[in-house]
């Protein structure tokens, strides 16, 4: 029997050389818990997926979405904190200081 070649074929295709170092990472993350492509895997209900997909851009990425919302999120945090410290704070005239 001759020898046979397995080639991995992604979304982008993979040759068996890089499928080589493809495996040795997954081994090296599974070893240490490091991942050394910098994602990682997160766990959503199907619903939150959809919700998602709601807010979602044309081509753009799960990561780059969940980006623009958690910034989204901070500018509101910023502002909600202003807002706050406008109706609690005591303020003194600058002709005063």
């Amino acid at each position: 029997m001759g020898r046979s070649t397995v080639f991995f074929v992604g979304h982008d295709g993979f040759s068996p050389a890089s499928m080589q170092t493809y495996m040795y990472a997954q081994v090296y993350d599974c070893i240490t818990g490091y991942n050394m492509s910098g994602a990682t895997t997160i766990r959503i209900s199907t619903e939150t997926r959809d919700d998602l997909r709601k807010f979602g851009r044309k081509d753009e990425t799960y990561d780059g979405l969940i980006q623009r919302l958690l910034e989204a999120a901070r500018r509101l945090s910023f502002f909600e904190e202003l807002d706050r410290i406008v109706e609690t704070e005591e303020f003194v005239p600058l002709d005063e200081v």
